[in-house]
Parts: structure tokens; C-alpha cells; sequence
């Protein structure tokens, strides 16, 4: 699915403004290629009570906010075509309710996204069951957090792998980074019906693996395999027993729990490819 430029902000509870100490609340999705602007709030004070306490607050005040927020962003998405414009809007809020200035991000399913960024960002259960957000995927998780840390050009999306003695035999990877070997990411959820499952999957994974170890890409050069994994019933001694055994098949392993590891170890030494 193709991407385009798109711009997202938190929306935030700040009720005093010299002290500059805000609650997330919300979070405001703008594609200007695609004319989509939309905020979406919590449907509870949850978190500003646990910032800011019980006492003090005007209850309704602030679900009118919020409420008259999302539908005037809903009335200026026919007038807001451009970063500059949205930066304005931004710029003139005068409340409680505040919005952060906007940060880059890549957008295909507008809807979706926005979803995918309030649960990451705000973690509003009872928001994400009404809205059915889907599930993000490790991968996409990692993109999201790699985009947060402002690192796009060290990836490369959508990468293609010929297979050598294979004919019209190709690999797609979702993404990749280069240091001194071209590293290609695959996800895997490491959880089924049967306590073998896991390891099946791994020992899979291992054996891609040490096929692109030693079989160097004639455009890409060496190549190393990274499986990012989310688990679910399976304890810490399997994990490590599974990451041992991806190692030893020159693969690595990163849990969905890890991924502020990986994220630090593409900024440190991953090579810019853009």
C-alpha cells in the first residue's frame, strides 16, 4: 500500500500554562494528500486525574473541549491543506486543550493510523475496543517507533531479495538497515495451540537465516536476518532458548519488548541509505 506525507500532534490537557506540565488526551492525524484531518480524544479523564488529581477540575468543561475540539478540526479539514496552516491552527489554541506542535510521519490507511496512534500514544482501552483498531504488527511497531525518533533515512521499506539458484524465487522483507552487513527485519508472533509451536517457527527463521548469511545479495552485499518477535505464553527461559538458537544460525532476535534496543542500535550504527 502506497504511503504519503502525513503530520500528527497530541492533543493535551495543560491547565497551567507557566508550569508547562500536560496530560495526553488525545492525538490529531493531518494527510494533506489525502485531505484527512481528524482528532480523537479520550472518552474518560483518566489520565489527567492520574497527572493532575481529582480536585479542581471542571469535569464538563473539559469533555466540552474536548468534544468542541474534534468537531471544529472536523470543520477545518476543508480549510487545512498545508503543514503551515495546521501550525497556525495549532498556534491559536487558547484553552486548557492544547495541541503539540506537529511531528513527520508516514500515513496509508488515515483511519487506521490514527487509531494505531492513539492506542501507542494515549492507551485508551475502552477507545481502542469502541473504535476496533487492529492489533499493530511488530514491524509496524518498529516503524512507528523509528519514525518517532526521526531515523527514516537509515531504512529502507519493502526490500526484494533475489534468490540465487532459485529461478523467479524472490524474498520480501518489510524493512532493512545497513551497517557492516545488510540487515533485513521479519516478524514472527511466537505463540499457538501447542507449546512446540514457537520453536517450529524459530527453527524456520533459522534456517532463512543462515541461507542469507551465506549466500551475499549481488546488489546488497552480506546479508543477516532480524527477527523481531511477539510473544505471548511463552516464559523467558524459551525466549533465550530461542534467541540461542537463532544466533547460532547468524540470525538475531528482538521481542516486541526489546524494540527501544533495536531502535537505539539502527541509530548508533545503521549507515543513511537516503
Amino acid at each position: 500500500m502506497n504511503s504519503n506525507v502525513g503530520y500528527y500532534s497530541l492533543v493535551q490537557y495543560q491547565p497551567d500554562p507557566v508550569r508547562l506540565e500536560a496530560a495526553n488526551i488525545g492525538v490529531l492525524l493531518f494527510c494533506p494528500a489525502k485531505r484527512f484531518l481528524r482528532a480523537k480524544t479520550a472518552r474518560d479523564n483518566d489520565r489527567i486525574r492520574h497527572f493532575f488529581g481529582s480536585k479542581g477540575h471542571d469535569w464538563r468543561r473539559i469533555d466540552a473541549f474536548k468534544r468542541g475540539l474534534e468537531e471544529r478540526v472536523q470543520r477545518e479539514s476543508e480549510t487545512i491543506q498545508t503543514e503551515e496552516q495546521l501550525r497556525r491552527f495549532i498556534e491559536a489554541r487558547a484553552n486548557e486543550i492544547r495541541i503539540s506542535a506537529p511531528r513527520y510521519i508516514r500515513v496509508s490507511d488515515c483511519e487506521q493510523q490514527l487509531d494505531e496512534l492513539f492506542a501507542e500514544l494515549i492507551g485508551d482501552e475502552r477507545m481502542v475496543a469502541y473504535t476496533s483498531a487492529p492489533a499493530m504488527q511488530p514491524e509496524a511497531m518498529l516503524l512507528r517507533k523509528i519514525q518517532q525518533s526521526g531515523l527514516e533515512r537509515k531504512i529502507e521499506q519493502d526490500v526484494v531479495i533475489e534468490v540465487p539458484f532459485v529461478k523467479r524465487k524472490r524474498l520480501t522483507f518489510p524493512l532493512a538497515y545497513q551497517n557492516d552487513r545488510f540487515h533485513v527485519l521479519r516478524s514472527e508472533k511466537f505463540h499457538g495451540a501447542g507449546r512446540a509451536d514457537p520453536a517450529k517457527k524459530a527453527y524456520r527463521h533459522a534456517v532463512e537465516g543462515r541461507f542469507l548469511f551465506e549466500h551475499p545479495d549481488r546488489k546488497l552485499g552480506d546479508l543477516q536476518l532480524v527477527v523481531v518477535g511477539e510473544f505471548a505464553d511463552v516464559d523467558q527461559p524459551q525466549i533465550e532458548a530461542l534467541r540461542d538458537l537463532l544466533a547460532d544460525n547468524r540470525t538475531t532476535l528482538y521481542t516486541t519488548k526489546e524494540l527501544p534496543k533495536l531502535v537505539d542500535e539502527i541509530r548508533t550504527h545503521a549507515k543513511d541509505l537516503r
